[in-house]
C-alpha cells in the first residue's frame, strides 16, 4: 500500500549538531537529515461515518473493506492471550470469490520467562478465511446512527462510538464481551478518509486502545482488566492492490507493542535491494508521532523458526529501531507462539502468521531521559506462499 508523503526538508549536518534533540544528533552522526513531521497523517479520533460502510451495500466495483480489533493481554489468571476479531467485505478482481467474512482467531499461552525466549508449536483457534467459511456479499449487516456504527456477521458484533468501542457475540468457538477505549491518536496509514466517497477511493486508519472484559473458549473464561488492542479500518474501493506482488520477497511484518508507559505500531514491506519500506507510529507522553521510510526506521530479523505445521522457516525475533522528532526507539520483539491461515488471492496464495510475543522496548527522549519496559506485543507476518506466475516470461 503505497502512500504519497511530503518530501523531507534537508537540514545541513552543521545545523543538526546545534540541536539538543537526541534523534537529530543521532541523525547527524549518521549524516542523514533530521526526521520530518507527518502531522497531516494524524487525527484526534475516528468519526462515526469513517467506521461505517461508506460505499453502498450493492457496490459492484473492486472492494476491500475491513473493520476489526486485535487484542493482546495478560489475563487475570496470568495467561498471555492474543485475539483477532475482524469483519470483511471483499469483491472484485483480486478476490476470486466475492464474499463477506467473519474471522476469529486466538492463542493462549502460559510460558515461563525462559520458555518465552523461543518459539513453540502452539495450538490455536482460527475460523473465517477458508473458502468454505465465506458468506455471500450482503450477509454482513451495518447499522449506523450519528453516535455509533455496528457491524454484524455470523454471531459477531463489532461497534464503534469513538472514543469507545465494543466487541460482542460468539463466532468460531470464541465468545467475547469486550469494551475498548482509545489510547493513541488516529494514524492514517493508508490515507485520510477525505480521499474516498460512495464512488470509490482508498483510506485507512489505525489507533491503539486499552481493553477490558471477558473472552470464553473451550469452556474457559479469561478475564481481562488491563489489556491492549488496535483498531483498524481500511477501505479500498474501485481499485484494490494486488497483494501477491508487494508481499513477496521477505514478506510484510506488522508489529503492535504495548506497555504501561508507551506503545508503538510498525509495518514493513520488502521493496527489493535489501530494503524494507517502513511505516510507524509511537504513542508516548500523550503524543502520537509518525516515522516513515528506512532512513529513519529499521526492522531486522534476528532469529528464525521452522514451523512444523507449515514447513516454512520464518522470522521469530526482530530488532526495531527508529529516529523520531521526540527521541529514539530501540526494541527487541521475541515471539513464542502463533496461529496461521492462508489468504487466497487471484493468481496465488499468501500465508499469514500471527505471533504472540513480548518486547523489550526503550525510548530515549530528546532531553536524555529514558523509558524502558517489557511490553506485550503481537506480530502479523504476511508473505506470498505461491504465485502462479501469470505475468512472467519463460
Amino acid at each position: 500500500m503505497s502512500l504519497l508523503f511530503p518530501t523531507p526538508t534537508y537540514t545541513p549536518p552543521g545545523q543538526l549538531l546545534a540541536s539538543t534533540s537526541t534523534a537529530a544528533l543521532l541523525a547527524s552522526s549518521l549524516c542523514i537529515p533530521a526526521p520530518p513531521s507527518y502531522t497531516n497523517l494524524l487525527a484526534p479520533a475516528f468519526e462515526v461515518p469513517q467506521d461505517g460502510p461508506i460505499v453502498p451495500d450493492n457496490y459492484t466495483k473492486d472492494l476491500f473493506s475491513d473493520f476489526g480489533y486485535v487484542v493482546r493481554a495478560k489475563t487475570e489468571s496470568e495467561e498471555d492471550l492474543l485475539l483477532w476479531l475482524f469483519l470483511y467485505r471483499q469483491v472484485g478482481t483480486d478476490t476470486v470469490i466475492d464474499c463477506d467474512i467473519s474471522q476469529s482467531a486466538m492463542v493462549v499461552t502460559n510460558y515461563t520467562a525462559a520458555e518465552k525466549e523461543i518459539m513453540h508449536n502452539t495450538p490455536f483457534l482460527n475460523k473465517g478465511q477458508n473458502i468454505d467459511d465465506y458468506y455471500t456479499p450482503g450477509a454482513l449487516q451495518f447499522n449506523e446512527t450519528k453516535d455509533e456504527v455496528t457491524w454484524k456477521l455470523d454471531g459477531r458484533e463489532l461497534a464503534s462510538s469513538p472514543p469507545h468501542y465494543k466487541a460482542r457475540g460468539e463466532h468460531g468457538g470464541i465468545k467475547v464481551n469486550l469494551d475498548l477505549v482509545q489510547w493513541s491518536d488516529l494514524f492514517y496509514q493508508i490515507g485520510p478518509f477525505t480521499e474516498i466517497n460512495s464512488e470509490g477511493g482508498g483510506a485507512g486508519g489505525i489507533l491503539h486502545l486499552k481493553a477490558n472484559g471477558t473472552v470464553t473458549a473451550n469452556n474457559i473464561t479469561y478475564t481481562i482488566s488491563e489489556g491492549y488492542a488496535i483498531h483498524e479500518r481500511i477501505i479500498t474501493a474501485g481499485v484494490v492492490p494486488a497483494r501477491l506482488q508487494y508481499m513477496g520477497g521477505r514478506g510484510s511484518p506488522w508489529f503492535n507493542s504495548w506497555g504501561k508507559q508507551f506503545s508503538f505500531w510498525t509495518m514493513g514491506t520488502d521493496v527489493g535491494n535489501d530494503t524494507m519500506s517502513i511505516q510507524m507510529f509511537i504513542n508516548i507522553d500523550n503524543q502520537t508521532i509518525i516515522v516513515e521510510e528506512p532512513l529513519y526506521a529499521q526492522i531486522i530479523a534476528l532469529d528464525n523458526w521452522f514451523d512444523p505445521k507449515t514447513n516454512q522457516i520464518n522470522p521469530s525475533k526482530w530488532k526495531i529501531t527508529a529516529i523520531t522528532e521526540l527521541g529514539t526507539l530501540d526494541a527487541t520483539v521475541t515471539a513464542y507462539g502463533r496461529w496461521y491461515y492462508t489468504w487466497i488471492r487471484r493468481g496465488g496464495t499468501i500465508l499469514v502468521h500471527s505471533y504472540i510475543a513480548d518486547t523489550v522496548a526503550t525510548f530515549t527522549r530528546k532531553d536524555g531521559s529514558v523509558v524502558s519496559e517489557r511490553q506485550v506485543s503481537m506480530v502479523e507476518y504476511m508473505r506470498t506462499l505461491y504465485n502462479q506466475g501469470l505475468n512472467e516470461v519463460v
